[in-house]
């Protein structure tokens, strides 16, 4: 029987678990952030029955318009600014992870394990913006993704929340 020590000197077999861990973090992630869409569609496919919000028009395709449409209608300048100040608030706060979530969705990533941080994910990302070739690169390491997820999904359960109060607010 060799003991865990012991599998932990194997290169192979660190590198493997690493990889395994990031792997695992990268879906949580993923999952957490497609429920804060689906938190946002299922809001918007609600206000766009509502006469009063803006109908068929807060039904786009893409999901970062579905954020962007959410946001429009609780605006400051929005028909729902005062019931929806708080839902533009945390819309605001997702602007940093919607930044990861384009990493993470659309990015190339390679895993190394590193001896002090656990693992490291190096992200490559072609974008072109403006008719211009951008090359970017994104570096997580495991505690730094951590403290992504953790707010990541605070953040999604405090938007379900308020926007579930807002549309209750339309029912009573």
């Amino acid at each position: 029987m060799t003991s865990p020590v012991r599998f932990l000197d194997d290169p192979a077999a660190t590198a493997s678990v690493h990889h395994v861990a990031a792997s695992c973090w990268l879906g949580r992630f993923v999952q957490e952030f497609a429920c804060a869409e689906a938190v946002v569609s299922e809001a918007l496919a609600f206000l766009a029955s509502q006469a009063s919000c803006g109908g068929p028009s807060l039904l786009p395709h893409l999901i970062g318009q579905r954020f962007e449409a959410l946001r429009q209608v609780v605006a400051a300048d929005g028909p729902l600014a005062a019931s929806g100040a708080r839902v533009a608030d945390i819309l605001g706060e997702f602007d940093d992870l919607h930044r990861h979530r384009t990493f993470i969705c659309h990015g190339s990533a390679s895993v190394t394990a590193d001896l002090c941080v656990g693992w490291r994910i190096e992200f490559n990302l072609v974008a072109f913006r403006k008719a211009t070739v951008e090359r970017e690169t994104m570096t997580l390491t495991n505690p730094e993704a951590a403290v992504i997820l953790h707010r990541l999904r605070q953040l999604r359960v405090r938007l379900d929340g308020q926007l579930r109060g807002m549309m209750a607010s339309f029912r009573s």
